[in-house]
Order: C-alpha cells, then structure tokens, then sequence
C-alpha cells in the first residue's frame, strides 16, 4: 500500500512540474515580449551558474564518496545562492531607498 501510495505522489508532482512549465509557456506564446524577458532571464542565469562554476573549486576534503566533479557542481550552486541573495537584499533595499526619496 505504502508503495502504490509513494508512486501515485510521484506521478503527481511530475504532473505538477510539468504544469509549471509548460502552462506559463502556453500563456506567453502569445506575447512574444513576454518569451523574450524569459529568454534573457534564462540565459542570465545559465551565465551567473557558469560563472559561479568557474569560480568554484573541486576540493573533496578528503572525502571517499565525492568526486572532484560532484564537488565543484555544489560549490557553483552554493555560490549562485549566495550571488542571488545578495542581489535579492540589494534590490529590496534600492527599492526602499528609491521610495524614500520620492
């Protein structure tokens, strides 16, 4: 029972990733300014991860089970977190000086 149950919510969250991309595509399709936002957004974040990945080093710490390639993709995705919070802080707090000074 645990199994069916386990396999009914894995075919439901598939579905669910599917519909979050596919139905925002459905919907911009027919703005093409839209897919272009989306296109740079993407292709900007494909940037900031190559970025972060050539920054990133490939130190296992002597660890047995990691890879140098497996630690140097977490060290990238670590990194880009860290680009990405700094840049949400900072736009919030612009946003909010910006409103000051109206």
């Amino acid at each position: 029972m645990v199994n069916a149950g386990l396999i009914i919510a894995y075919i439901l969250i598939g579905l669910c990733a599917l519909a979050a991309i596919v139905l925002p595509l459905m919907q911009a399709a027919g703005n093409p300014g839209s897919l272009k936002k989306i296109g740079i957004s993407f292709g900007g974040m494909v940037v900031v991860f190559f970025i972060c990945y050539l920054i990133a080093g490939n130190d296992t710490m002597g660890l047995k089970d990691v890879t140098a390639s497996a630690s140097k993709k977490v060290g990238a995705g670590l990194f880009m977190f860290y680009v990405l919070l700094v840049g949400a802080i900072g736009s919030i707090v612009y946003t909010e000086f910006h409103k000051l000074s109206k």
